[in-house]
């Protein structure tokens, strides 16, 4: 019987805020978190060939030319379904929206971009616990699969 490593999953994290971005950037390191970052929304767009695990976007672009949160949420969930997905806005959203990210559009997280240092907390532990679900969702992939295994060599 043979078991599969849990792989690390894949970040990707896009915020079209410079400053913002080198401060997530910054928060990934330090906890030990490998991730892409990306400050343009369509280098982002352009990664989800690559099935990201877990997406982290920037809910209000500050380019109105560029997808809302919510048509970027869309597409995220047709081209990475399985993907966690955690929102972060520095402007003012209406609880109708936040509950159709959560319940039409399944996001995981949602938070706000705070002036008093509660976001850096905020944003590592979604990211952690998003990162934890990953594993687990893995680990029990695997073992189900070990599982069946052993039944079909039982049969034998």
């Amino acid at each position: 019987m043979t078991f599969k490593a849990v792989v690390p999953p894949r970040i990707h994290v896009f915020d079209d805020d410079i400053d913002l971005t080198q401060v997530i950037e910054e928060l990934l390191a330090i906890n030990n978190i490998i991730g892409e970052i990306f400050s343009m929304q369509d280098l982002l767009i352009k990664s989800l060939d690559f099935k990201p695990d877990i997406v982290v976007i920037d809910w209000n672009p500050t380019d109105a030319t560029k997808l809302t949160g919510m048509e970027l949420t869309g597409l995220i969930r047709q081209k990475s379904p399985e993907a966690y997905i955690i929102a972060i806005t520095g402007g003012n959203v209406s609880d109708d929206t936040v509950i159709e990210f959560y319940d039409e559009m399944e996001g995981y997280a949602f938070l706000k971009k705070d002036p008093y240092g509660k976001f850096k907390k905020r944003f590592i532990v979604s990211l952690q616990k998003a990162i934890e679900l990953f594993k687990r969702k893995q680990e029990l992939a695997y073992s189900w699969a070990s599982f069946n295994q052993t039944i079909d060599e039982a049969r034998q």
